[in-house]
């Protein structure tokens, strides 16, 4: 518990069972230094007990109640690397599609819930020079979620950066500078923006 919210475990020992099924292609240019992949994948869980939600102005009080539950998900994602010789540089990129169905009681009324996931990172990664190198990486992310018997939804975007300098002047020595920046935007809050160096 914390100042807002509470959860309890109010049944049995929770008893999972997970089955997936994934097909991948992988491209591999060792020459050029060219990598492609792709991947599917769907994992279907079950469980002997269902999330229950209580909401109030003051408080949030999760319970775990023993009824059997289950949730379907999808992923689809993508990277692709190439490194080039000129600039000194591996660029890299990648693509993620996720969703997912479950089910939860909210304020005693079961609801299924549908939620999905989309994120596209972008990365680079050179060598200045024999003693320093640069790094850098994006991601953005968007998470929907949303019932169907119900007309509200729920969204984030999130915005991920990170970069950093290493210099290395000699074997003994060694500096590093890195830093990274979060931005979120939520439906009905205000943005929440951090950065650590």
């Amino acid at each position: 518990r914390d100042y807002r919210t509470l959860y309890a475990n109010s049944a049995d020992l929770s008893l999972q069972q997970n089955q997936q099924a994934g097909i991948g292609f992988n491209y591999r240019k060792a020459l050029i230094l060219f990598f492609v992949s792709v991947n599917a994948l769907y994992s279907h869980t079950s469980a002997n007990n269902i999330s229950s939600s209580i909401i109030t102005n003051n408080v949030q009080k999760r319970v775990m109640l023993p009824y059997p539950n289950s949730t379907d998900s999808w992923m689809l994602n993508g990277s692709v690397s190439k490194y080039s010789f000129a600039l000194r540089t591996t660029f890299s990129s990648g693509v993620q599609w996720q969703s997912s169905r479950s089910v939860q009681i909210q304020n005693n009324t079961l609801l299924p819930f549908n939620t999905e996931t989309e994120s596209l990172s972008f990365g680079a990664e050179t060598k200045v020079s024999s003693q320093a190198n640069f790094s850098y990486k994006a991601t953005g992310i968007q998470t929907a979620s949303h019932s169907t018997v119900e007309a509200s939804a729920f969204h984030i975007n999130q915005l991920q950066q990170q970069a950093s300098v290493n210099y290395n002047p000699m074997d003994e020595l060694q500096f590093k500078l890195s830093g990274e920046h979060y931005f979120t935007r939520q439906q009905g809050n205000p943005d929440l923006k951090y950065f650590f160096a």
